[in-house]
């Protein structure tokens, strides 16, 4: 099971309430990605209501707009509602994974054809 934030405070910085409230205003209040508005009553799979609440999201370091992003407290980070957030990190952990076993090919073609 997943620890929740408030049993590891160690991995946010000092402020990160504030930090995540600038990151949601910078964004107008809505979903980077979607543009849905935080506090919008939306239906689950299984037909119950539930509120949006805008998570601030880690720009991945692989993103092309990483360096575009300007950072709120040291962090480079963007308004995502949470089905935005959540298929934004598995599309960059997929692509990190692509990179590395890329990497270890060529790696391995590398050590297997020497230059001369």
């Amino acid at each position: 099971m997943r620890e929740r934030r408030k049993q590891r405070p160690d991995l946010y910085p000092p402020g990160w309430k504030r930090i995540t409230q600038k990151c949601r205003e910078r964004a107008g209040n809505c979903c980077e990605h979607c543009g849905i508005a935080q506090y919008t009553l939306a239906q689950g799979r299984s037909g119950t209501p539930y509120l949006i609440y805008l998570q601030a999201a880690h720009v991945h370091r692989l993103d092309p707009h990483f360096l575009l992003i300007e950072p709120i407290g040291g962090q480079r980070i963007r308004a995502l509602c949470p089905t935005c957030h959540g298929r934004y990190d598995a599309h960059w952990r997929r692509e990190e994974q692509r990179q590395e076993a890329q990497e270890a090919q060529e790696a391995q073609e590398a050590a297997a054809n020497p230059a001369a």
